[in-house]
């Protein structure tokens, strides 16, 4: 919880080929106000950079 404001829980899909074969990665992220946020075993880190402030328009 940031500035009384709850974390959304999103999901992100990728796909990498590994020799030909195409293997689909699923992971789990929030997103506050300062950015993408991830999660760890020490708590909440997020990502912060001015690229991701201009996208919100």
């Amino acid at each position: 919880m940031v500035r009384n404001s709850e974390l959304e829980k999103l999901k992100a899909k990728i796909y990498i080929k590994i020799l030909g074969f195409p293997i689909k990665i699923n992971r789990k992220y929030f997103k506050s106000i300062y950015g993408p946020t991830l999660k760890n075993k020490l708590g909440y880190y997020s990502i912060r950079t001015p690229t991701f402030l201009m996208l919100e328009l």
